[in-house]
Parts: C-alpha cells; sequence; structure tokens
C-alpha cells in the first residue's frame, strides 16, 4: 500500500519548485492555508480537488482555496468538501 501512496504523492512532491510543509495529522485545513503557509501551491490543490471531489471549474484555483482539507497518513490532505462562500480560520471552517 505505502509504494501506491507515493505514487500518488509524487506528482505533488515533485510539482512545487520550493519545499512544502507537511500538514499535522488529523488537522482539518482551508485550501488557501495548504497553498500559502505550508507551500503547497494552488495548481496543486487544484488537481487533488478534482481527484478528490471530481470539482474542477474554471474557478478551480478559487475552489480549491475555499475547501476544506483533512490532512491524512504520509502529511497528505483530502479535499472534504467546497464551502459555498468562503473558507475560514484559525479553526477551518465554512462561512
Amino acid at each position: 500500500m505505502y509504494p501506491v501512496k507515493f505514487l500518488l504523492a509524487l506528482p505533488f512532491l515533485v510539482g512545487s519548485a520550493t519545499a512544502y510543509i507537511e500538514c499535522t495529522v488529523g488537522a482539518t485545513y482551508c485550501g488557501w492555508y495548504l497553498a500559502d503557509d505550508l507551500k503547497w501551491g494552488n495548481s496543486v490543490l487544484t488537481t487533488k480537488l478534482a481527484t478528490d471531489l471530481g470539482t474542477c471549474t474554471m474557478w478551480g484555483d478559487m475552489q480549491a482555496r475555499n475547501a476544506l482539507w483533512l490532512c491524512e497518513s504520509g502529511g497528505l490532505a483530502r479535499a472534504t468538501k467546497v464551502c459555498d462562500k468562503n473558507c475560514d480560520g484559525p479553526q477551518a471552517h465554512c462561512r
């Protein structure tokens, strides 16, 4: 199972010129926090959003930034919901 997880994460890890920071397992994040503060980047989140939820429109970057993400094992996150309005913190939630 681990080789499969690594292969799924490979485009994520290689896609960013800047080293990304792993999320905390079990924590929920807003996409904008992952993209900006943890250096994951908008394009990575947009791709993962399409994979995780089957959602991708011409506003894909904004959807990814305003989505809730659950951090799973290996320090990678899975999109759980796109917020109707905005994702807000410090405790990530939809407004």
